[in-house]
């Protein structure tokens, strides 16, 4: 597992396991989060939008390939 190197990559990690009721869903697959909400959630706990606008996407992503995979019974997390 890769860790936050940074402040601001931890928050941003910390940001992101907290954005459950901001998933996104298509019939069959997770689209990702509500980035709106995200957003929003990130400044109220004062996390730097830069930061955000960084990292999130690319933790959504993997969020997205794993939860989807899971879904549709692979089962792999999104890594095989």
């Amino acid at each position: 597992m890769h860790a936050p190197q940074t402040l601001e990559g931890e928050q941003v990690w910390e940001l992101s396991r907290r954005l459950n009721g901001q998933v996104q869903w298509f019939p069959g697959a997770v689209v990702g989060w509500n980035m709106a909400g995200a957003f929003a959630l990130a400044a109220s706990l004062c996390i730097d939008e830069r930061a955000v606008g960084e990292f999130l996407p690319v933790i959504e992503g993997v969020m997205a390939r794993a939860v989807t995979t899971q879904a549709r019974g692979n089962g792999d997390g999104g890594n095989g």
